[in-house]
Order: structure tokens, then sequence, then C-alpha cells
């Protein structure tokens, strides 16, 4: 889930004077926990960054995968 966040931060990062309002992730077969469990991971690990307090939004799939992030987005980007 750190890596997650990272990933979520630079791209947060990138605009100047935004923080993050949701992240949307696909949970596929080969993830981890339940929606309430990734939640709890993503707020720890988001703790400090612009990423904390956003919504994480767990989209479950039945892919073969693990975690994919599908969208960030971004609150006070007026562009």
């Amino acid at each position: 889930m750190r890596v997650l966040v990272r990933r979520v931060v630079a791209l947060a990062e990138e605009r100047p004077g935004t923080g993050v309002s949701r992240v949307v992730i696909r949970a596929g077969a080969l993830g981890p926990g339940d929606a309430d469990h990734l939640r709890e991971h993503f707020a720890l690990a988001a703790r400090d960054t612009l990423a904390e307090g956003a919504e994480l939004v767990v989209v479950r799939t039945h892919e073969l995968v693990d975690l994919l992030l599908e969208r960030v987005e971004l609150e006070g980007d007026d562009r």
C-alpha cells in the first residue's frame, strides 16, 4: 500500500496546490484482504502525506491481478 500511496502523492505533487480527494483502485483475485482492510492500510500509509483523508474506492474484479491504480482525483486544481 505504501507504493500505491507514493504513486498517488507523486501525481498530486505534479500539480502544486492540489490535494488528493479520491483514489480508485481495482483489486483482483490476487489482491489482499477485503475493501475495509485495504482502506485501513491506505489510511495508515497516507498519514502525513497529500493523500491523507482521501477516500479509497475499491473495485473488485476477478482478474488475476493484485492491485491496480485506476484513477486519482485531485482537489484544488483549477485546470
